[in-house]
């Protein structure tokens, strides 16, 4: 019966769809600390940062400083994102792409999805119930994504503990005046390994790392991962910035 020809060739592509992306995991996996290198227009903090975004010739940039997945701010009010931006970094790159916006409804999990993400980001703030957050977590990995859950304070890394996420954020950034010490984010890995001490997940420092030393000093600490944004955007050679914080120019 046709019908049924139809619908069977129907849920192989709806299969397809949801294969497993170009892994975020992995890469927070290899040999050295691993920069996540961020693409913004601008923030509520620090404005408008560059005045004209050329975004293939700076993904170029990122890829040959050695970053190892790409991070794409959507969010159009107050960061002047868009999907367009995670769409055009799919075809410049073959670098994990991570989506990072303010996700409070399943339905941009789908819009991730069909922009072209690897992973995206989910920040615990915004999730106020475990139960729901452990759902958005859940249906990102039913759709062959990845999630990043972000925690600011100890009851949300509690809470990012209970969902299935293979990958945490430590943000440096205090949500209440929107100040950023580096600091912030190692009581939370003392915290982390109490709560987890043989975890396999991986876990990233996001917000105000700007020299190699603060690179080494989250590498010393057991961090896998740096989410590194306003540094990179307001350099003018991105990839010699990015090569200086991995070190001597080494890209690892």
């Amino acid at each position: 019966m046709i019908l049924d020809e139809i619908v069977s060739k129907k849920i192989e592509d709806l299969e397809a769809l949801k294969t497993p992306k170009k892994s975020l995991y992995n890469v927070l996996g290899t040999e050295g600390i691993s920069i996540i290198a961020e693409m913004k227009k601008a923030s509520p903090s620090a404005g408008i940062i560059p005045d004209e975004l050329d975004l293939v010739f700076r993904i170029k940039q990122y890829e040959a400083g050695g970053a190892k997945a790409i991070s794409v701010v959507t969010e159009k009010h107050f960061f002047h994102g868009s999907l367009a931006m995670l769409k055009k970094a799919q075809e410049a790159t073959s670098l994990p792409l991570l989506r990072k916006d303010f996700i409070c409804e399943p339905l941009q999990i789908y819009e991730s999805l069909f922009a072209g993400a690897d992973a995206i980001l989910i920040i615990a703030a915004l999730i106020h119930d475990e139960h729901e957050l452990c759902d958005f977590v859940s249906l990102a990995h039913h759709l062959g994504m990845e999630a990043l859950v972000e925690v600011h304070e100890d009851e949300e890394l509690v809470k990012a503990i209970k969902s299935d996420t293979k990958i945490i954020g430590f943000n440096n950034r205090d949500l209440t005046n929107m100040t950023v010490d580096i600091k912030r984010c190692f009581h939370l890995m003392e915290l982390f390994r109490k709560l987890e001490p043989d975890s396999q997940r991986k876990i990233v420092a996001e917000s105000g790392v700007k020299t190699n030393d603060d690179v080494k000093l989250l590498e010393e600490m057991g961090f896998d991962g740096v989410l590194i944004g306003e540094t990179l955007m307001r350099s003018s050679n991105p990839k010699k910035t990015l090569k200086a914080l991995l070190g001597d120019g080494a890209c690892h």
